[in-house]
């Protein structure tokens, strides 16, 4: 039988009243948590820089943790879920959600070429969303300033990955679904990740 496990994501850390995040205080912060189990599994790391993209799209900034699908073990897939903060404010980009993408500087194929897709004039990510939700009996579910924030957003998203590519290149940067592309460190972990 298939479970889904809640696991917190590794960046959380609470500061009085102020949600700091390891990722935006600590740039060096991915090379650190590459070494750590499960983060060691490259899918893992890319699904979550996927989430972090996702989150930047839709400018969700109230990820705290991730569900997995576990029934392939380490290489089960997030489930996106809670996504209640998501198209709160159409004009703030919150750049920061996607510490992930740009300090780790790695970004699955298919999702950077969904990505562009998304950005050609003829399947642009707003008109894509419009159209998908005008069928919704509770259209219109997002104002117009919404899904343009969804394609300037697009664009940042993009912006971020030319230049890691620019600094790594492209093999670097773009990963094909391989295994193990990261050196993988086995112990045990018990405690709650830093």
């Amino acid at each position: 039988m298939a479970s889904i496990h809640i696991v917190f994501l590794p960046e959380i850390l609470l500061t009085c009243i102020f949600l700091s995040v390891r990722w935006e205080v600590n740039t060096a912060y991915c090379d650190s948590i590459k070494q750590l189990p499960p983060y060691n599994n490259p899918q893992r790391l890319l699904g979550v820089i996927d989430m972090a993209v996702f989150d930047f799209l839709i400018g969700n900034m109230d990820r705290h943790h991730y569900e997995i699908f576990t029934k392939f073990g380490d290489d089960g897939f997030l489930l996106h879920l809670d996504n209640a903060r998501g198209f709160g404010q159409h004009s703030r980009d919150e750049t920061t959600i996607l510490a992930p993408l740009y300090q780790c500087c790695m970004l699955r194929e298919g999702t950077w070429q969904r990505l562009n897709l998304l950005a050609l004039p003829e399947y642009r990510l707003s008109d894509v969303m419009g159209e998908s939700l005008s069928h919704d009996s509770l259209s219109p579910i997002l104002t117009e300033p919404h899904l343009r924030a969804l394609d300037r957003r697009l664009q940042t998203v993009l912006m971020v990955v030319r230049r890691c590519i620019n600094v790594h290149g492209e093999e670097a940067v773009i990963q094909k679904k391989v295994k193990h592309i990261l050196p993988i460190t086995v112990h045990r972990h018990t405690s709650t990740l830093p």
